[in-house]
């Protein structure tokens, strides 16, 4: 199923906006006070200033590190790769379930199941990450909906489990514990 020119011009116009948002943010970085001299400009002294301005001025140190581009780069570069081997990995369940639906819906699928999953949900995001890739599948690629129900549930069951044995193998050879991690936290 081709995605209709409606879908690709969305899936466009957001991929544009993803990119001036990180353009921003590298200003940001670089240069802090692109982010609070114009709060400061239009806000009235008071709370709700000083508030925003202490919640920008955190957004602002956690985006430091693009603000160097020995950090900057080697982060978007993995981030790309990162996010193209998923995709991959969309698109080759995509194969597997007979959907014909091409690596650059992958894409948009991916990007719309992290705007799901950043609802707070359930531990491992059940029925969100499901809900999330069945909407998008229906709607924006036209997939009936019991195979992308069907898809979405293999897929994060098979994508489940290998992460969760990771993470259990990493905690044991760590020799990390909960009482640690807790006391650490403190």
């Amino acid at each position: 199923l081709p995605v209709d020119a409606s879908t690709a011009d969305q899936a466009t116009l957001v991929g544009i906006l993803a990119l001036v948002a990180l353009v921003g943010a590298v200003a940001v970085a670089r240069w802090p006070r692109l982010a609070t001299r114009p709060l400061r400009a239009l806000l009235p002294a008071g709370r709700f200033r000083e508030t925003l301005l202490g919640f920008v001025d955190r957004v602002v140190r956690g985006l430091t590190a693009l603000g160097d581009p020995r950090h900057a780069i080697p982060v978007f570069a993995w981030s790309v790769v990162i996010w193209l081997v998923n995709a991959a990995a969309f698109w080759i369940a995509f194969r597997a379930f007979d959907i014909a639906v091409p690596f650059t819906g992958a894409l948009i699928l991916q990007g719309a199941l992290m705007v799901g999953i950043a609802v707070p949900s359930s531990p491992g995001y059940a029925g969100v990450f499901e809900a999330a890739i069945k909407v998008s599948l229906v709607s924006l690629f036209g997939v009936p909906p019991d195979v992308a129900l069907a898809y979405a549930i293999t897929y994060h069951v098979l994508t489940f489990i290998p992460i969760t044995l990771l993470g259990v193998t990493s905690l044991l050879t760590t020799g990390l514990t909960f009482r640690g991690a807790r006391e650490a936290a403190r």
